[in-house]
């Protein structure tokens, strides 16, 4: 199993989708899986309580007090436990949409070239959500269970190799990269500081990323929990963090609905469940 690390901030009903889909299309794949996340209200904290019961022992949660230290711990203890492991990250409103093996990712991963596994790329990302436009596949090299590319001439998404949103990555590459960032207080700072450390590498090492032929999970950015960046997202009232929470603390989870994924971020349909 691929240790998995997860970002979250006051979307305990979008983390409970995030990891409903971890146990439907990647069972036995990513573990063990620590969420780390902030709770900025009361009401937050209870939505969090809920989504432990109901997937503890599987995920581990632990309270954020202090970002950049916690994060450097836990992937340091995984260095020093395995220094030759993977590790994956997600956000808590990424979701898997395909089933996902571990043998083609590791198998992937084994080439010193490829500096992470993308598991929302491949062909159908014909989509930059971000900047709204469309972005050019690039020459990838078929390599029968996966694709690779050289990231530093990608256009888009395909360019872009240090997002954590389901990328897996080889833990002595991550540690040696959040040892030359800077401050980084939350995950979108955090990213920015690692793909800036990417950009200034140099060599072979890590020049290209791999994916799987079509992408298997996607970013769903119903809302915005964070001021740092004015990244673009949904503006549903019925979907902003407090109502679903509160929807959630009724007894209600968030379902997505299946459509054509054509973006490593897509603002999929979506819809509260009873249960």
């Amino acid at each position: 199993m691929i240790p998995a690390l997860i970002f979250s901030r006051d979307r305990a009903c979008q983390l409970d989708a995030l990891l409903r889909s971890l146990d439907k299309y990647a069972p036995g794949v990513f573990g063990p899986r620590v969420v780390l996340f902030r709770a900025t209200t009361p009401e937050f904290a209870k939505g969090y309580e809920r989504c432990e019961s109901h997937h503890r022992p599987a995920t581990l949660f632990t309270l954020e007090y202090g970002f950049a230290e916690q994060v450097m711990t836990m992937v340091e203890g995984l260095y020093d436990a395995h220094p030759h492991e993977l590790v994956v990250t997600f956000t808590d409103d990424d979701t898997l949409v395909r089933p996902v093996d571990e043998t083609t990712i590791r198998l992937a991963m084994q080439d010193a070239e490829i500096l992470a596994f993308s598991l929302r790329l491949g062909r159908n990302t014909i989509h930059c959500y971000p900047t709204d436009t469309p972005q050019t596949a690039p020459a990838f090299e078929d390599r029968d269970d996966y694709l690779s590319w050289p990231w530093r001439v990608a256009d888009g998404d395909f360019g872009y190799p240090m997002s954590l949103d389901g990328h897996v990555f080889a833990v002595q590459d991550l540690v040696r990269a959040l040892c030359a960032c800077s401050s980084f207080p939350n995950p979108n700072t955090l990213e920015a500081e690692l793909s800036r450390v990417a950009l200034k590498s140099r060599g072979t090492d890590g020049s290209t990323l791999a994916c799987y032929p079509h992408s298997a999970l996607v970013g769903v950015p119903l809302n915005r929990v964070q001021s740092v960046y004015p990244n673009r997202c949904g503006g549903e009232r019925r979907l902003t963090p407090e109502a679903l929470n509160e929807a959630y603390l009724g007894g209600q989870i968030l379902e997505y609905l299946s459509v054509p994924v054509v973006g490593a971020h897509q603002e999929l349909p979506v819809m509260m469940e009873d249960v």
